[in-house]
């Protein structure tokens, strides 16, 4: 268990602050904010944003207290000792009296007002015991959960009453697309439902020539049309869809297929049945992926269940991709079809590799399709555009 003690805003800070913004000065919440996230060996866009978070409500002079469900990398603790910014490490998916008295330590000792849960089932003892301990937090929830479709049908009797009570005790619960929002309001057990959903770096996912020339030159990619695949390789990512698209494309056509999992043997096995193997190329896990979306063509996204979003759907469009998703959960929020990129059916490989030759085939669409991608993701999800509607979510 590793811990880092958050500083208490003082007397002084606050007044520092308010002659800043002097009119109708009201400092930010002072949130402990606690997620599952394991950010160990990678930084990615979910960790950049509550990093974000924490610098956007320093720098307001509000608290903004990380506590990931791992040890902390050496990596990440610097940055955030660089940022002078409070973070701690603590799992709290086993139950013990030394995790709630740390909790409640970290709670008093920074003046904690609100508890954000992430990752984190929603009826777990640590919200409970707070609410005997420190019975005037304000708590909230956010659902990032990705769902098996279709949905399983929603409580009911008993079950449904105990659920409804105890759901109560969350002050706001944030949906990061409309169908989280969908998937709750079936449950029939949830109030207080509101829409958040991400933003990224898009100075760090951004288009950017000199990588693309520099990684396509290492990967032997010049004069190919690449298709970057990046996901967690199981079954519900639908890497089999992607390999099977294969088949009907032109031969310049080749795959970067990025990620790990227990499903990846299988596939590099369907890659081989289909005699694709020598255009499909399997790269395996990495923690930077946003030079693989500067270098590649476009992006493909074909899972075959519910995503609450996709990160690397915003992400690659950032960077300036067209994508071809599957019109599936939350995705078709975050894919213009015929702006952006496309839509297709899940599970249709003949209709991702048709959408895939478009691309290919056609460089006026491709160009218009790039630059709406990259305008999209400025406009809707940048940090600058966003952080403001998330400091005004805590009040």
């Amino acid at each position: 268990m590793q811990l880092a003690d958050a500083p208490v805003l003082t007397e002084v800070d606050k007044n520092e602050t308010a002659k800043v913004n002097p009119a109708g000065y009201r400092p930010p919440a002072r949130v402990l904010y606690l997620t599952d996230l394991l950010p160990t060996g990678k930084f990615g866009s979910m960790e950049e944003q509550i990093f974000e978070l924490s610098k956007a409500f320093h720098q307001r002079g509000g608290l903004f207290l990380p506590v990931f469900g791992n040890p902390l990398s050496a990596a990440v603790s610097e940055k955030y000792q660089a940022a002078a910014l409070p973070v701690a490490g603590l799992n709290l998916h086993s139950f013990s009296v030394r995790k709630l008295v740390t909790l409640l330590q970290l709670i008093r000792r920074n003046a904690i007002t609100t508890v954000h849960w992430n990752f984190y089932s929603p009826i777990n003892s640590f919200v409970w015991l707070l609410s005997i301990f420190a019975p005037g937090l304000t708590h909230c929830l956010t659902d990032h959960t990705s769902r098996e479709l279709p949905l399983r049908k929603p409580a009911t009797g008993a079950k449904r009453i105990i659920k409804k009570f105890l759901f109560r005790r969350y002050k706001k619960v944030w949906c990061i697309s409309d169908f989280i929002v969908h998937c709750l309001e079936h449950n029939g057990t949830w109030s207080n439902l509101g829409r958040c959903t991400y933003f990224i770096n898009t100075d760090r996912f951004k288009p950017d020539e000199s990588v693309r020339i520099k990684l396509r030159q290492e990967l032997a990619a010049d004069g190919k049309f690449i298709v970057l695949f990046v996901g967690h390789v199981i079954k519900v990512k639908g890497g089999d869809v992607a390999i099977k698209a294969m088949r009907s494309v032109p031969d310049s056509v080749h795959l970067w297929f990025l990620g790990d999992g227990a499903d990846l043997p299988a596939i590099k096995e369907l890659a081989e049945e289909l005699s694709v193997r020598d255009r499909v190329h399997f790269l395996g896990h990495q923690n930077h992926v946003e030079r693989f979306m500067q270098a590649a063509d476009c992006f493909i996204c074909p899972s075959l269940w519910g995503e609450a979003t996709g990160l690397v759907n915003l992400e690659s469009q950032a960077a300036g991709l067209p994508i071809i998703a599957s019109r599936i959960g939350g995705i078709p929020e975050f894919v213009n079809h015929g702006v952006t990129g496309f839509l297709f059916t899940p599970g249709d490989d003949h209709e991702l590799a048709k959408y895939i030759r478009t691309l290919a085939e056609d460089v006026a669409l491709y160009s218009r399709l790039r630059s709406g991608a990259r305008s999209m993701m400025l406009e809707k999800h940048s940090i600058g555009r966003r952080i403001d509607e998330y400091l005004k979510s805590y009040d």
